[in-house]
């Protein structure tokens, strides 16, 4: 493995370990489920943790079954980014003092 490699596969365990962390620390601090901007954030940070567990066990998967597995937690990101669209669209809006007046 070259280092580059390396240095990426780093990355990931650090990514997969604080996504994993974080959601075993805002699962026990909040009900994060039950509203639904914490819900997002909770659902969103899963998927990217998973996606980072994936490819750092990625060597252990046939390559049919990687694909699949990727393209299932792509879909869920592509969900969540619609969501979050959703929830930015629908949020009131906020007006901003540009200062002048």
């Amino acid at each position: 493995m070259t280092t580059a490699s390396w240095v990426g596969v780093g990355a990931l365990l650090v990514a997969a370990l604080s996504g994993t962390t974080f959601m075993i620390l805002y699962t026990i601090r909040t009900r994060w489920w039950e509203e639904e901007h914490r819900a997002h954030l909770g659902f969103f940070t899963l998927a990217l943790t998973l996606i980072f567990w994936v490819y750092v066990f990625r060597s252990f998967f046939e390559p049919t079954t990687f694909a699949w597995i990727r393209a299932v937690l792509f879909g869920v990101i592509a969900l969540c980014m619609v969501w979050r669209l959703t929830l930015l669209i629908r949020s009131p809006r906020r007006r901003t003092n540009s200062g002048g007046s």
